[in-house]
């Protein structure tokens, strides 16, 4: 299957299809709310790409480019075209823009976290070991206990700056 992706902003056609998956695919207290996707936009960092098999929407992949390394916030498939290789292929096309990637997976406590783990792990994502919180998506929501993954960086160089640089950007408007 070959995909092609677009850049998507607020005012794209498909917004509402990405929108609408983001919604689905991702628990409320692990997404942003629309008014704060609206902030992101506005943010030059920021990208969120719409991938397609034709002309048909298959997913998303919403992510953060830094000086020196790439932070994928959410990457979504729809239902009925996982399983088929296209999230490895849109995690590809992240891979191929050649830096550090970083980003973020629940805990292994299940199956299913689990092979999220190994979906990761054949991609050559490594987990980061030290303590990771997630910050909150806003008022209400709890920050979460979840494993940083790294890919195309050296695990022993100093990790901080890093994190730094996710929570000050990424999340800054919402802690």
């Amino acid at each position: 299957m070959t995909l092609i992706f677009i850049q998507i902003t607020l005012e794209s056609e498909f917004f509402p299809d990405v929108y609408s998956l983001y919604e689905s695919s991702f628990p409320e207290n692990e997404r942003r709310t629309l008014a704060q996707l609206e902030t992101c936009f506005k943010n030059s960092n920021y990208r969120m790409e719409a991938y397609f098999v034709s002309d048909i929407f298959v997913g998303f992949v919403e992510y953060w480019i830094f000086n020196s390394f790439i932070y994928v916030e959410h990457i979504a498939v729809r239902p009925d075209y996982q399983r088929k290789s296209i999230g490895k292929q849109m995690m590809k096309n992240i891979i191929s823009l050649n830096a550090p990637i970083f980003l973020e997976i629940e805990l292994l406590i299940d199956e299913i976290t689990k092979q999220r783990y190994e979906f990761y792990k054949n991609l050559n994502f490594e987990i980061v070991n030290i303590p990771y919180y997630q910050p909150s998506y806003g008022k209400g929501k709890k920050s979460i206990e979840l494993h940083l993954l790294a890919c195309n960086y050296d695990l022993k160089n100093e990790i901080n700056g890093v994190i730094k640089t996710i929570y000050t950007n990424v999340y800054q408007d919402l802690i």
